[in-house]
């Protein structure tokens, strides 16, 4: 079969429009052209992608590549006695069970923590999502029915596992408004409530908290976005040239 009725083949199946407007999603975010200091190339890059000729494979975007994104996205910051893959797959995991956003969940433990697990507030906020042991106790009691300690919120997978669940109430309370949701998180619900009720204005420090968190998960957003338009485009591009080589 001649080069030129494989071509017409492919261009019918329309993957070449699909090749198209991944390259084009790629040149428009965040800028007219692909730029070589976009965050990911600026810094330690990602595992090397292996592309084949059948990009239905390399386009799915599973668990592990969430986790493996997310650890290489908070490796910047996490202290060195942590493992950053373990904390991407916990916050993956849980995220998965109440349909929230990864992204947003490690962008709360950005502003919350730092990553640092033994983190406590001055308030008494515990762990790497920063749960007050009062929370924490209505939360366990909630989602299982059981107790937990003090020192139980200082552990990452039981952290995590309420922080995000807490999340989630917050979001299908407020609608999905993230802003509302982290207000809440930071203030209270109750506190937010009352507010509102009142017109009263929100504490600076709760406002300056969501835009912080928002400010993190609009760039990691981006930056996945491009992650995942370029593995896109390399993965049908790679598809091009084995037609060409068959």
């Amino acid at each position: 079969m001649s080069l030129s009725i494989k071509l017409r083949k492919f261009i019918l199946s329309g993957a070449l429009n699909q090749a198209v407007c991944a390259l084009i999603v790629l040149t428009q975010i965040g800028g007219d052209r692909p730029t070589t200091d976009s965050p990911l190339a600026s810094r330690d890059a990602l595992s090397p992608i292996k592309v084949s000729s059948a990009p239905s494979r390399e386009l799915e975007f599973g668990a592990r590549d969430k986790a493996e994104f997310i650890s290489h996205l908070i490796s910047r910051d996490i202290p060195r006695n942590q493992d950053a893959l373990s904390i991407a797959k916990l916050i993956v995991g849980e995220s998965a069970k109440h349909d929230v956003d990864p992204l947003l969940v490690t962008s709360i433990i950005r502003a919350e923590s730092m990553f640092k697990h033994t983190a406590r507030s001055n308030r008494g906020a515990l762990g790497l999502m920063q749960i007050m042991p009062s929370t924490g106790a209505y939360l366990a009691k909630t989602i299982a029915d059981e107790s937990i300690s003090t020192r139980d919120l200082k552990d990452p997978e039981i952290n995590i596992r309420l922080g995000v669940y807490y999340v989630a109430r917050l979001l299908s309370k407020y609608q999905g408004d993230h802003n509302h949701a982290l207000v809440a998180y930071n203030w209270g619900p109750s506190n937010l409530a009352r507010a509102k009720s009142q017109n009263l204005n929100y504490p600076e420090e709760s406002v300056t908290y969501a835009n912080k968190v928002l400010k993190s998960y609009n760039e990691w957003s981006r930056e996945l976005a491009q992650y995942k338009a370029a593995r896109y485009a390399i993965a049908l591009v790679n598809q091009l040239g084995a037609i060409g080589r068959a």
